[in-house]
């Protein structure tokens, strides 16, 4: 664990558990272990403790057979395909959003992490009222790259669903993502008609600045515009 994440927390008490017991978290999509990292886990096992919180149970006390998973979702799904019996975790006290950032503090970073869950777990956390600053501070990105990468969460499902599947690059998607989803429609239908997969014209040298000239340069800066204004509504509005 990061010294940012060790920051915002309490000491955790040191478990070993039934890996069936360590509960999937609703929020964290990226949870799958690859062949290498299952035949890893088979044969050495898990080094490095699961970051998990307690879950309550029906007196609202914590749940000492459950515990939930909050960094190292893909340990967890290696662990259960290389069928090991128990797993090493670090158990917290922390509420939703705190585990969310916990999670963006661990894997933000990942080469492997698309674009598009980085923005949905960005927008997810501004729109718990996490302090923007608290977010910089954690990714160690600028303001100006948190809301863009936060932008992404409104590309309609088309978008969504193909840029996690393809891994298309984040700043074709972040001009996209500044439109009204009747005109991310309209270029999915488009685009998707092409021959050729997506990410291949995506990464193409001409793609970018095509993309600019369909979705019209004077329409994007006015759409900037409008969300700026947006952007300073809600954060007025919020004080």
């Amino acid at each position: 664990m990061n010294k940012k994440t060790k920051r915002m927390l309490d000491k955790p008490v040191a478990l070993s558990m039934p890996v069936q017991h360590v509960r999937p978290n609703d929020w964290d999509g990226h949870r799958v272990a690859d062949k290498e990292m299952v035949d890893n886990v088979a044969e050495v096992g898990i080094l490095q403790p699961l970051i998990c919180r307690w879950l309550p149970d029906a007196t609202g006390a914590h749940d000492k057979q459950n515990v939930e998973v909050v960094a190292g979702s893909r340990r967890r799904d290696a662990a259960l395909k290389a069928h090991l019996a128990e797993v090493p975790v670090l158990v917290y006290t922390m509420t939703t959003a705190v585990a969310r950032m916990v999670n963006l503090a661990e894997n933000f970073h990942r080469a492997d992490k698309p674009a598009v869950a980085e923005g949905e777990q960005l927008a997810q956390l501004i729109k718990d009222k996490v302090p923007l600053e608290t977010i910089v501070a954690m990714t160690g990105k600028s303001r100006r790259f948190i809301l863009r990468r936060a932008q992404l969460a409104t590309l309609n499902v088309s978008w969504l669903r193909i840029a996690k599947e393809q891994c298309l690059p984040a700043g074709h998607l972040e001009l996209i993502a500044r439109y009204p989803k009747t005109k991310q429609a309209d270029l999915f239908d488009e685009l998707a008609g092409r021959e050729g997969s997506l990410d291949i014209y995506f990464r193409s040298a001409h793609s970018y600045t095509e993309l600019l000239r369909k979705l019209s340069v004077d329409e994007l800066f006015a759409r900037g515009h409008e969300l700026h204004q947006e952007r300073l509504a809600a954060q007025v509005a919020a004080k």
